[in-house]
């Protein structure tokens, strides 16, 4: 609670100061109206970026259409440079636009627990183009990943991959692994050539980002990239044990 209350003073603080600051600077330019209107724009950017509710879209706005996109060696390097910005508001601004992984990870659980009827070996899951672990946390709700063996989510941006750790460390999941690196080249820790290996594979608008899709490491989802389809799922059949 003391925490709590120094954060909100503090921000009072901050933002009492900026308006003085405003008033001040707008006296010394013997009140001109046009230099007013600039410091106003300057004060309420500021009050709303420490506002958490209008921050996620203005880092949003920002990252995708504002900032400079920059010359970069490879992909790699373009994908960590557009999203490390915004890695950290991903979620909340991705709702409404990437629609259907709900849906696909529900029918998804729905043929992995009918399979698990006549086995009792646990599934090996991974998911390409992850990012922050978004899927696997909502999973949880329709197939508890306890129930998994291991779970790979394997992605090519750094900033991205570190919230999903983040999260996975807070959830206490052992049994999950991320692993960043290109869809097309990328090693299971854990598994020795895993190829046959797993059982369910997922890309939840992933396919997109991938240049070469006849290079990814499952020839299975190839036809799926190929058409750049919004959500891949392939559920090898688990055999009894």
């Amino acid at each position: 609670m003391a925490n709590e209350m120094s954060f909100k003073i503090n921000s009072f603080s901050y933002r009492y100061i900026i308006l003085s600051w405003i008033v001040i600077l707008a006296f010394m330019q013997n009140f001109n109206s046009q230099y007013l209107k600039i410091f106003i724009v300057i004060y309420l950017l500021a009050f709303l970026l420490e506002t958490e509710q209008f921050k996620a879209p203005l880092k949003f706005i920002y990252a995708c259409f504002l900032k400079p996109i920059g010359n970069h060696a490879d992909q790699r390097s373009r994908l960590d440079s557009f999203y490390k910005d915004q890695a950290e508001v991903y979620d909340a601004t991705r709702g409404r636009l990437l629609r259907g992984r709900l849906t696909m990870l529900r029918l998804t659980a729905g043929q992995l627990r009918k399979q698990m009827d006549d086995t009792s070996r646990k599934p090996i899951w991974v998911d390409i183009g992850g990012g922050t672990g978004w899927n696997i946390e909502k999973m949880n709700d329709f197939f508890p990943i306890e129930q998994f063996e291991k779970v790979y989510l394997v992605d090519l941006c750094a900033p991205l991959c570190k919230i999903a750790e983040s999260r996975f460390h807070a959830k206490g999941w052992n049994n999950v692994h991320v692993v960043c690196d290109d869809a097309a080249s990328f090693k299971l820790p854990g598994i020795e050539n895993d190829i046959g290996k797993v059982d369910l594979v997922t890309m939840s608008y992933s396919c997109k980002f991938i240049i070469h899709p006849t290079e990814l490491h499952y020839p299975e989802i190839i036809s799926s990239c190929r058409n750049r389809n919004r959500n891949a799922v392939i559920i090898k059949e688990l055999k009894l044990e």
